[in-house]
């Protein structure tokens, strides 16, 4: 059974018709939060004086077609995809397909079908369902590697949005069943190995495998366009050499087709409040709000003690920031969104500029927080993210809190009018209020724009770089 065909000739046959309303409102949430995301990296990489990205683009010399967002600058849509994409993740803020891909689709597949959709005049419902199309594959074809696919080392966003985007872009082009499927077989055969240490030790790199795996997507797309083929994801016999069985231990291609039409990945989606790692929302959130109910400054504080669930504790609880660390170093480090929440009593974009970067007095008080795993606190998890923290004041007083659901998680959602306000921003740094709101009302009404490209024309940068 071909498991890779029978997923592309259902999703290159959907319609916005049958996407579920509440599945067409997450969609269109994700939209949203990730264009402001986007921009909110290009605001923080512009006024850290990091121009990396732009030069690059400018660098490719492509055709202009589609814009970089932040920058004012227009490009191809495959190179459009990859700034856009990388600049997703400069904050680490973007959605999160947690609890089943392990991913943030909304750093990849936004990008690259929205890149396309302006290059190629789509209106805003085909782009609405193209990504919707795009977040269903990216859920299902990492589902079927993961967790396993974690624990090797692989990063999903750089790897299996590749092949959301494929899907994506090729329900843009309005592929049938054949072409879907070679997408997605391409797909498979090029995508990034976007691997943990190059997210979790700090290196400026980090940010690329949101883009590279928009750019990537895009191409796999358009070579199974001009007619090129490429075998299903779950490979074929006899040694199964594809993408799903090689990169878990633990493979499960049941899972392109389980409940098609029934399972929508989409609702499995998170939206993060703070700028930082999917395992620190709710330690900064609980944090925040001890330092600012107990006006706790940070010369106050003896210790503070985090329990929480294992795998926040494996993989960024042990991770210690000083001067010289990157903001990707304390993006990744639990003890520092902690630190860093006390100190200033929140956890924005400013927490993570060179000035609090280069601060002794904040990296010391990150040394003071000890991170361990809370009994029963895996039990619910990852659809919970329960955390528990206790600050030991130096005057012998200690206060603590404990939350079973963080904010953002699946069980506890940001409102619409959340992701509205987190939207206004961070794009309000590089453009103009009033443009924020139009635009921040027609991406919540984009099935009635007759071209996206309208949307993006709000959001252009007023300062081009």
């Amino acid at each position: 059974m071909n498991r890779t065909a029978e997923m592309a000739g259902y999703l290159s046959q959907l319609t916005r018709d049958q996407l579920p309303d509440d599945v067409a409102d997450t969609i269109k949430h994700c939209l949203l939060d990730a264009l402001g995301v986007i921009l909110g990296g290009a605001a923080y990489l512009r006024e850290n004086d990091d121009l990396l990205f732009a030069d690059y683009v400018r660098r490719l010399g492509d055709r202009e077609e589609s814009t970089v967002l932040g920058f004012g600058l227009k490009s191809s849509s495959r190179s459009a995809a990859f700034a856009n994409g990388s600049l997703a993740e400069v904050l680490d803020q973007s959605d999160c397909m947690y609890a089943t891909a392990k991913t943030h689709p909304g750093s990849s597949i936004v990008p690259g079908a929205v890149s396309f959709a302006e290059a190629h005049g789509s209106s805003g419902r085909d782009l609405l369902t193209a990504i919707a199309v795009g977040y269903e594959a990216t859920g299902r074809a990492g589902m079927a590697v993961q967790p396993t696919h974690w624990h090797m080392g692989f990063q999903a966003t750089g790897t299996v949005n590749t092949i959301g985007v494929a899907a994506a872009v090729g329900h843009l082009l309005g592929f049938g069943s054949g072409k879907m499927a070679n997408a997605l077989g391409i797909a498979g055969h090029i995508l990034p190995i976007s691997n943990g240490d190059g997210i979790f030790k700090g290196y400026t790199v980090k940010p690329v495998h949101g883009g590279q795996s928009a750019m990537s997507g895009i191409q796999a797309a358009l070579m199974a366009d001009l007619g090129m083929t490429a075998g299903p994801l779950e490979g074929e016999p006899p040694r199964h050499h594809a993408f799903i069985r090689i990169t878990s231990s633990e493979p499960n291609p049941e899972a392109l087709t389980d409940g098609l039409g029934e399972t929508w990945y989409a609702r499995d989606m998170a939206f993060k409040p703070y700028p930082t790692g999917l395992l620190d929302q709710g330690p900064a959130e609980v944090a925040i709000d001890l330092a600012t109910r107990h006006g706790i400054r940070a010369e106050d504080v003896e210790n503070v003690l985090v329990s929480t669930y294992s795998n926040a504790v494996k993989f960024t609880g042990g991770h210690y920031t000083d001067v010289n660390s990157t903001i990707y170093d304390c993006q990744l480090s639990l003890p520092y969104s902690v630190a860093a929440g006390i100190l200033d009593r929140q956890l924005t974009w400013e927490q993570y500029s060179a000035k609090h970067l280069r601060d002794p007095a904040l990296h010391d008080l990150v040394s003071r927080v000890k991170v361990v795993a809370g009994e029963g606190m895996d039990k619910n998890y990852p659809r919970d993210w329960p955390v528990e923290v206790e600050i030991r004041l130096r005057s012998g007083k200690t206060v603590k809190r404990r939350i079973e659901k963080a904010w953002g998680s699946p069980a506890r959602p940001m409102t619409q009018a959340e992701l509205v306000t987190k939207f206004e921003q961070l794009a309000g740094r590089l453009v103009d209020s009033g443009k924020v709101r139009k635009a921040a009302q027609k991406l919540l009404a984009i099935e009635q724009q007759q071209q996206c490209a309208e949307v993006l024309a709000l959001l252009d940068c007023e300062n081009p770089y």
